[in-house]
């Protein structure tokens, strides 16, 4: 169960992949209620990340490809990157398989839906758990929307590096979320598309044990 926070507030998001840390990147929190945690990333925002960056045998590989081969080999550096292009209001609803982000670019225009499939949400001391599993689907401001690293998914199930499962799992809730975005239901309510920080701060900073060399890498 998700416990409220002080709006504006820090919390962090952990991917956990095979017992290890896999990235790190500070949220403010919006609001929500005990299954529902909605956070905000602005652009600019950096995280700690699992990567395979600079890696001499991921040299070639698409972002794609280089991610689901290091979920398969556990060989990546941990770097410091940007957290996202745009800014991000993300939408975690406890046991849901998905997330949905809502993009606006850097300069405030309204970009679309981004969702994630990913681990369900749970919460910890630091703020929310959960793993992205490679898969995405993209839903433009006209409606239309489109996958987005199916083939990289596909790939990373048929070398057992995602459980089989998933697909099926996936495809049903891509059929949930677009159903919602179909009657405008949770973060696919076209009034959040106005939604703006109230507040004034500067951009979150990871603890340090988040951080590259901290103690939880």
């Amino acid at each position: 169960m998700f416990s409220p926070r002080e709006p504006g507030s820090v919390l962090v998001l952990e991917e956990q992949w095979c017992g290890r840390l896999w990235s790190a990147i500070p949220h403010r929190y919006v609001g929500g209620d005990a299954t529902t945690t909605i956070s905000h990333v602005a652009y600019g925002t950096t995280g700690v990340f699992a990567s395979s960056v600079g890696l001499p045998a991921a040299s070639g590989l698409t972002t794609g490809e280089g991610k689901v081969r290091a979920l398969a080999t556990l060989e990546y550096r941990v770097l410091e990157l940007p957290a996202t292009p745009v800014h991000c209001l993300y939408f975690f609803v406890a046991g849901r398989w998905s997330r949905v982000n809502l993009a606006w670019s850097a300069a405030g225009e309204f970009a679309g839906w981004y969702v994630n499939f990913a681990v369900p949400p749970v919460p910890t001391s630091d703020g929310i758990e959960s793993m992205d599993l490679v898969l995405d689907l993209f839903i433009l401001p006209d409606g239309s929307w489109l996958w987005k690293d199916r083939e990289d998914f596909e790939r990373a199930v048929d070398d057992g590096v995602l459980e089989a499962h998933l697909p099926a799992l996936f495809e049903t809730e891509a059929q949930r979320v677009l159903t919602e975005h179909a009657a405008g239901q949770g973060a696919l309510d076209p009034a959040w598309i106005n939604w703006r920080p109230p507040w004034q701060h500067p951009l979150p900073q990871l603890p340090a044990p988040f951080r590259p060399g901290g103690s939880r890498w």
